[in-house]
């Protein structure tokens, strides 16, 4: 991809930030499962079409997700720590099952199995920046 097509996928993930997270606060609202969270995530997530683990940090912050970072990496997995994540941006939209957390889980596989063009890249959280100080920490794996 040019430089002229990032900027223009920047661009394009910037200008649906705030679409997405009321289209993820309206989801919680009617009731969708975490698991159909999840799926949702990962559909836009795939939309993305990154090219390297540098297009999940970009694509995360862009679509206003949160500021991610690669705290650990191998052939089969990435840990990612995400600040201000979007379990802390979406307010008054609280759910015990911690829904929004599943929503960012998905978008981050989507974007992976992007760059591979796998379906089985599978992320979980393993702590909540709700209750974890302000980042979430997630997994992937394949």
């Amino acid at each position: 991809m040019s430089t002229a097509s990032e900027l223009r996928m920047i661009s394009r993930l910037r200008g649906t930030a705030t679409q997405r997270k009321r289209q993820i606060a309206d989801m919680i609202r009617w009731g969708l499962t975490p698991t159909e969270m999840y799926a949702e995530g990962q559909k836009d997530g795939r939309e993305v079409r990154a090219r390297s683990l540098t297009d999940v940090l970009v694509a995360v912050k862009e679509c206003g997700l949160g500021i991610a970072s690669i705290l650990e990496e191998s052939n089969q997995h990435v840990t990612f720590r995400v600040y201000n994540s979007l379990c802390r941006q979406i307010d008054g939209v609280c759910h015990p099952e911690g829904k929004k957390c599943f929503y960012l889980a998905g978008f981050i596989a989507g974007v992976i199995a992007s760059i591979s063009k796998t379906s089985k890249v599978f992320v979980r959280e393993l702590s909540c920046g709700e209750s974890a100080g302000g980042s979430c920490m997630l997994i992937a794996s394949w």
